[in-house]
């Protein structure tokens, strides 16, 4: 009837409108596109795929794929019904990266798509990506942020200066509160790499499964509480910037060996990953511990201390250039009074001449507490009462690493201070002695652990062979 008819014709137009539509959407892609049906035969071909094999306007439809593509992998996947991806093939002197899939209807194969693109399109791609995810993950301090005074930490400051420029892994040590941190942000602002991301991760702060998927991320589904789309690690949102790890020493050997797969091969896998994932990234790692002790104790991988340990920064103790102190004090009593509206307070001598013979166990970071509870606590006047208070609570803290001499001794007390004196002496002379059965353990323990090759356990030691020599004289080994 006309009725039906009218129907057919209808339904025939409905269907040339969406084969139309989608053959639009598929010649519009920007990945080339091939389709064959289950005995290979080119189905469809999109412009792109045209563009990148130079196929001009020759139409290969109802072809076999083998004489226009004899490299491709369909005969694979119409065999096996498995995918392939990330293969790469070259062409025209390009590089290109194909991906397989199978067509199935209701179990069986009936054909195979192929998509590809060039590599370098999807590293740029990828590098976009990468850059949006570490937004924000910028470094806050530079060389300039460092006070100093003392000519110790200038020739550190000339050290950073030349180490900056390189891509060479940096080893940070020093006390906690000695300013590690800032160098190492003070180093990515001096470098190349200065507009892309600098990561930072407390490795001490973390457990080491968490520790393990902040830094090298996992995969969907990976775990229990994971995200099911997955989450990239530190070191790859770090590409192509700075990754610092702050206090390597306390990583577990699982997590060592992990890193040190990074360091060597410049590749990570996330957990519940089955592909490597390469990423450029500089790493500046720094401890308070003595890493050639943790290595004695077996804690931690001498092939991984030496892989990090390429340019070394070592950061005295506030107790080791004292001239900072004063400037340090100046710096922080003026932009910590700015912070909070005050005056600032004047210390008068005599009392920063207790502060100038105090130990400073915590470093800089200490003495900046020392002075915000001063600011806060004498509100623009200095009140000695507070000061003796905080000061007393200071050396209360830890009294092994205050100077035992702070306080001011009058005549009348000359006979107690004679005693105090040999109490010193007997106390000093015992510790120099466990000192150098320390370094005397230290020593041998490296030397066994090298074969008593003395040039790697100087090395292990941190110390030259010069140095070493004169020490196993010195000690009598």
């Amino acid at each position: 009837t006309l009725d039906s008819a009218v129907s057919v014709a209808l339904a025939n137009r409905q269907e040339k409108a969406r084969m139309h539509r989608l053959y639009n959407i598929i010649d519009s892609a920007t990945e080339g596109i091939v389709s064959v049906d289950q005995n290979g035969i080119i189905m469809t071909i999109n412009s792109r795929a045209r563009q990148i094999l130079n196929l001009g306007n020759s139409d290969i439809t109802d072809s076999d794929y083998r004489k226009h593509l004899p490299w491709g992998l369909f005969h694979l996947v119409l065999d096996t019904q498995a995918p392939i991806v990330d293969r790469l093939e070259r062409i025209n002197d390009l590089l290109y990266i194909f991906n397989y899939s199978p067509v199935l209807l209701e179990n069986n194969v009936v054909g195979c798509i192929s998509t590809f693109q060039e590599a370098s399109k999807i590293m740029r791609s990828e590098n976009e990506v990468r850059r949006s995810l570490t937004k924000g993950l910028v470094s806050k301090y530079t060389i300039d942020d460092l006070i100093w005074s003392c000519s110790s930490m200038g020739k550190i400051i000339d050290t950073i200066k030349k180490f900056a420029p390189t891509d060479c892994t940096v080893f940070i040590t020093g006390e906690t509160g000695t300013g590690k941190e800032i160098i190492a942000h003070g180093i990515h602002n001096l470098s190349k790499r200065k507009n892309n991301a600098f990561v930072s991760i407390n490795c001490a702060a973390l457990p080491e499964q968490l520790l393990e998927s902040e830094l090298f991320g996992y995969e969907g589904g990976a775990f229990t509480g994971s995200k099911k789309t997955g989450k990239p690690g530190l070191f790859e949102m770090a590409h192509k910037g700075t990754i610092l790890l702050d206090e390597i020493s306390a990583t577990s050997l699982k997590v060592q060996s992990l890193m040190l797969r990074v360091l060597q091969e410049r590749e990570i896998m996330r957990i519940g990953g089955d592909r490597l994932i390469p990423v450029d990234v500089r790493v500046i790692a720094n401890s308070n511990k003595d890493l050639s002790t943790e290595i004695i104790k077996q804690s931690f991988r001498e092939d991984l201390f030496f892989r990090i340990n390429v340019l070394q920064i070592h950061i005295p103790p506030l107790r080791e250039r004292r001239d900072d102190i004063a400037v340090l004090m100046d710096h922080f009593i003026k932009s910590l009074s700015h912070q909070y509206k005050l005056e600032p307070i004047v210390i008068p001598i005599p009392f920063m001449h207790k502060l100038f013979e105090y130990e400073w166990p915590g470093n800089v970071r200490q003495l900046i507490n020392f002075v915000e509870q001063m600011v806060l606590l004498c509100q623009s006047q200095f009140s000695v009462e507070i000061f003796e208070d905080h000061f007393e609570r200071l050396r209360a803290y830890s009294p092994a690493h205050s100077n035992l001499n702070t306080e001011p001794q009058s005549e009348n007390i000359g006979h107690q201070a004679e005693q105090t004196d040999g109490v010193i002496d007997d106390f000093r002379h015992e510790i120099r002695k466990k000192t150098k059965e320390h370094e005397a353990y230290l020593i041998r323990s490296a030397l066994e652990k090298t074969n008593h090759n003395k040039c790697k356990a100087a090395t292990l030691l941190g110390i030259s062979r010069t140095t070493l020599y004169k020490k196993m004289d010195r000690l009598k080994l």
